[in-house]
């Protein structure tokens, strides 16, 4: 199974164990409809509406002052997904005396993978650490709620919490400035502080979410360094071992406010495609290995049988997950190979625009030199109209509401070609894949008045290797297909999904096959973006059909 979600804190109640045990087993309660959860016994039923099958298991065992508990949940869904949220906790001795760890993961494994879900704090945890006392993992307090930091004296508390070289899980800060949050937080819907509310309790456990005014933001990016601080309403997710004297700000993402204060959820799914493998590949404490050697004492105590098949169940799982580490290694591999394509692929394109830019300088120089020679006034002078188009775009949405703002006249995106463009933006990736979108967009565009003004025209491919215009696309295999594979076409399922919404002055149908499309990315797995378009010269006009990740345009390699 695969852990989706994890967190580990101390809580500092005389009788903590109790307590967590207790929340687990009313939320149990709660998501079975009524069963009860007892000591070193395991209950199922068949829920209906919907259906699921559930199970519950508990052991729990003492030696002296010494506690250790572990319960867990199972629910399996008729399409055979497995979801299992497990709580361990134990009694530990620190410098600072007694306390008890908390540890709930959340794991699931499915028929079809689990990519799609949405991964968030199990309910509990947030009624776990709001019931808690002092509840923190080492020097970093963990809250069901957001902490605000006021103030210069503030910001600096905080500086010291993310600089603290024992800090071992990330935190999210964000930064309160009104002026530009109310630009993107419609208020009919939801403010500034909803989303950070919101962001919090989906984080609970895992991620700390910690909320600076002003003043505060100051004082954090003076004693952080301005490279590593966080202002003007944007958030940063800041990874543990942060030490601002050796400028790494890049290690440290920053999140701009247009990216995550227009979707409620959306701050919590950048965290999460961010550091999801760092958090739940944690270790847990030293203490943790008293407490698992407890029950399995206690465990060894009942019939041989049940020891053989719990050994069987965890050899079973950790070929599980040794099989899911080694896929996670292949694909970090062809993402990491993927990027570095990329990043060879745009210094040879920013090369070659920069020798294009040398030589249209000079052509520039030389016909002023020649019209000042033939003018009579010497103080005539020339100026070059400036593009109106922005230069930029910071996510595939706003690549998408640029181009219909600025291209529709020779570039129509249907309004049903965009698909789960809010995973591209959450990824660590959305604002390059953003950018390279809208520089795609005006590729198609500039492409289009080609079509609307030539006599005998280029396809694309031809048009972006010859033309020497500078908004050309990169022609090369890794960036642009104009066809699909034969073994594309002659499946049938393949090519029914490239049959793609499109104008009815194109197709009285509403749908037309398109198989040329742009490669935003050739890394990023099956979630790099794919934009298939359908050029008509007789409208003058390119019809871009779908936009969104390459998985809902599988081929033969995916």
């Amino acid at each position: 199974m695969t852990v989706l979600y994890r967190a580990m804190w101390t809580d500092d109640r005389v009788d903590a164990s109790d307590e967590l045990l207790a929340a687990f087993q009313a939320w149990f309660t709660k998501k079975t409809r009524g069963l009860r959860l007892e000591d070193s016994a395991t209950v199922s039923a068949a829920l209906q509406k919907p259906e699921l099958h559930v199970e519950g298991t508990l052991r729990r065992a003492r030696y002296d002052s010494s506690i250790a508990v572990k319960a867990a949940l199972v629910e399996i869904n008729p399409a055979g997904e497995r979801w299992q949220t497990t709580l361990n906790c134990w009694t530990a001795d620190s410098e600072a005396g007694r306390t008890t760890w908390a540890w709930v993961d959340v794991e699931a494994e499915g028929p079809s993978g689990m990519a799609h879900v949405t991964i968030a704090a199990p309910t509990v945890v947030n009624e776990m650490l709001g019931d808690g006392f002092n509840t923190r993992c080492g020097p970093v307090p963990l809250l069901a709620l957001p902490r605000y930091f006021v103030g210069s004296q503030g910001g600096e508390a905080l500086a010291e919490i993310l600089s603290d070289q024992e800090r071992s899980i990330p935190a999210l800060v964000m930064s309160l400035y009104p002026p530009v949050a109310s630009r993107f937080t419609p208020a009919s819907r939801f403010q500034f502080e909803d989303v950070a509310l919101f962001t919090a309790r989906r984080l609970a456990g895992a991620v700390p979410v910690f909320v600076v005014d002003e003043a505060a933001s100051d004082a954090l990016s003076s004693a952080l360094g301005r490279d590593h601080g966080v202002w003007g309403a944007s958030c940063r997710v800041y990874q543990p071992l942060l030490d601002p004297a050796r400028g790494t700000p890049w290690l440290h993402p920053l999140v701009k406010p247009d990216r995550y204060l227009t979707d409620r959820a959306r701050a919590s799914k950048i965290v999460m495609a961010a550091v999801g493998a760092s958090i739940t590949t944690r270790r847990p404490p030293a203490s943790y290995v008293g407490a698992k050697s407890l029950l399995d004492a206690d465990r060894s105590e009942g019939e041989s049988s049940e020891w053989v098949r719990i050994l069987e169940e965890e050899n079973t799982a950790l070929l599980g997950r040794m099989n899911e580490v080694q896929a996670s290694l292949r694909a970090a591999e062809d993402g990491h190979l993927g990027a570095t394509a990329d990043f060879e692929a745009e210094v040879e394109r920013t090369t070659s625009l920069t020798e294009r830019l040398d030589a249209a300088v000079r052509t520039v120089s030389l016909l002023r030199s020649r019209l000042t020679e033939l003018a009579e006034d010497d103080s005539a002078s020339l100026t070059a109209p400036l593009s109106s188009l922005p230069d930029k775009a910071g996510s595939s949405q706003e690549a998408v509401d640029l181009a219909r703002a600025h291209l529709w006249a020779t570039l129509v995106v249907h309004p049903d070609a965009c698909r789960d463009l809010d995973h591209l933006d959450t990824a660590v990736e959305g604002p390059s894949w953003g950018q390279k979108a809208w520089d795609g967009f005006r590729a198609l565009a500039a492409y289009g008045e080609h079509l609307a003004s030539a006599e005998t025209s280029m396809d694309f491919w031809n048009w972006c290797l010859r033309s020497q215009h500078p908004r050309v696309w990169p022609a090369t295999d890794k960036h642009l297909a104009m066809v699909e594979s034969q073994s594309v076409r002659q499946n049938k399922r393949m090519a029914s999904q490239r049959m793609l919404p499109v104008h009815r002055d194109v197709s009285p149908s509403g749908v037309v096959s398109m198989e040329a499309h742009l490669k935003i990315s050739t890394g990023g797995g099956m979630l790099a973006p794919r934009i298939y378009f359908k050029a008509s010269q007789e409208l003058g006009k390119v019809f871009v059909g779908y936009f969104g990740p390459h998985k809902h345009m599988s081929n033969t390699k995916t």
